[in-house]
C-alpha cells in the first residue's frame, strides 16, 4: 500500500509518498516532490505575473540591471515618443553571474513606466518547466505533480485545510483522505527524508555515496583502511568519481569528501590524478587542490540537464539513476 502525504507550507507544498499504510511513519519514503504553487497557474499570458524564458541581451553594471530580449511576449504599453526602453529589465543584485547571450527564466512584476521598460525578477530554473528553454519564450503551464502522484497511491494524508482537500478531490474524487493529528508538521523532519542519490560499491570495502542536488553534487568516499593505504584507496575512488560524473552528466559544483591524507605531497598526487581522470573530449572541468580535511572541489561545465535533473522532471527520482550510470560506466571500462 502506498500513501501520499500532502504537507502545505507558506511558499510550497511537499508531496511525499511512503510505502505503507496511512500514519505509518516508519515506512520508507519512495518519492518526494516539492510543488511551487506560485508557478501555476499563471495569472496572465502577458503583463505582471507572466513567466517566460528570455535571452540576456545586455548587462549594464553601471545601471545595475540586465536587459532581457523578450521579443513580442511583452507588448508595448507606452505611447510613442516616451523614449522608454521596452526590453525587460532585471536587477543584477538578484543573480549577478548572468552573462550576455544566456537564457534565464523571468517573471514580469511591473509594467513599463515613463522612463523604463517592464521590470522583472529571476526565478529558479525548475526542471519541470526548463524543457522549453530556447524553444518557446512563453512557458507552458507546468504539470500538476499532485495529480500525477495521486494516480499512483492508495490513500492520502493531508492537513485539515479546505484548499488541500478540494485539490485532492478535484484530481481524484474517490480516493480515501485522512488527516494529520495536528497541522504542525515539519516537512524537513528526518522521517520524511529520502536520499536522492545512490551508493556505488567497489572491491576492497570501498563505496561512494553520490547525492545530486539542485545546486550542486555531494560525493562521500567511505572505506576502512590503514593510513598507509589511503592514497591508493582515494586514487581508486577518484577514477570511479570521474566515471560517475561523466555517466550522470553532472555539472556545476561537485564537492568530494575523500579519506584524510596526512601529507601535502599525497594530497597533490591525489589532485593531479583527479584532474587527469576528469579529462573529457568536449566538456571542460577543473579540480581545486584537495585540502587538509580531505575535501576536493570540482567545477564542470554544464551540457544540458543531468540525468538526475531529467528524472526529477519526470517525478521519478529513485530506481532509475543506476541503470544509465552502469551503462556508461561499462562503456568507459570496456573502451
Amino acid at each position: 500500500m502506498k500513501t501520499l502525504y500532502v504537507i502545505d507550507g507558506p511558499n510550497q507544498r511537499d508531496l511525499i509518498i511512503k510505502d505503507g499504510a496511512p500514519h505509518d511513519l516508519e515506512a520508507p519514503v519512495t518519492h518526494r516532490v516539492i510543488d511551487w504553487p506560485w508557478m501555476r497557474p499563471w495569472s496572465s499570458p502577458y503583463g505582471p505575473g507572466a513567466k517566460l524564458w528570455a535571452r540576456v541581451q545586455e548587462v549594464s553594471k553601471p545601471l545595475g540591471v540586465a536587459f532581457l530580449d523578450t521579443g513580442k511576449a511583452i507588448p508595448p504599453r507606452l505611447s510613442q515618443g516616451t523614449n522608454a526602453d521596452l526590453r525587460t529589465m532585471v536587477p543584477l543584485k538578484e543573480r549577478a553571474n548572468i552573462r550576455e547571450g544566456s537564457w534565464v527564466c523571468v517573471e514580469i512584476i511591473a509594467d513599463a513606466r515613463e522612463d523604463k521598460g517592464p521590470r522583472g525578477r529571476l526565478i529558479p530554473p525548475i526542471p519541470e518547466v526548463a524543457s522549453s528553454k530556447g524553444k518557446a519564450q512563453l512557458l507552458r503551464p507546468a504539470a500538476d505533480p499532485l495529480t500525477a502522484l495521486l494516480e499512483t497511491v492508495d490513500a492520502v494524508v493531508c492537513h485539515s485545510k479546505p484548499e488541500a482537500v478540494a485539490a485532492i478531490r478535484q484530481a481524484r474524487a474517490e480516493i480515501a483522505i485522512d488527516f494529520f493529528t495536528a497541522d504542525g508538521i515539519d516537512a524537513s523532519d528526518p522521517c520524511w527524508n529520502v536520499i536522492d542519490g545512490m551508493t556505488v560499491a567497489l572491491p576492497g570495502g570501498l563505496s561512494l555515496l553520490v547525492e545530486p542536488g539542485f545546486t550542486g553534487t555531494m560525493m562521500d568516499v567511505n572505506a576502512t583502511v590503514r593510513a598507509s593505504e589511503r592514497l591508493e584507496t582515494n586514487t581508486r575512488a577518484a577514477s570511479e568519481i570521474a566515471r560517475v560524473i561523466a555517466a550522470l552528466n553532472l555539472g556545476g559544483l561537485i564537492v568530494i569528501d575523500f579519506l584524510n591524507l596526512e601529507t601535502k605531497a599525497e594530497r597533490a598526487l591525489l589532485t593531479e590524478h583527479l584532474r587527469d581522470a576528469l579529462v573529457h573530449p568536449v566538456c571542460q572541468s577543473d579540480a581545486e587542490p584537495v585540502n587538509h580535511l580531505g575535501i576536493g572541489l570540482v567545477t564542470r561545465a554544464r551540457r544540458g540537464f543531468s540525468i538526475p535533473e531529467q528524472q526529477r522532471a519526470l517525478l521519478q527520482i529513485q530506481d532509475r539513476v543506476p541503470l544509465p550510470y552502469a551503462t556508461a560506466r561499462a562503456a568507459s571500462v570496456d573502451g
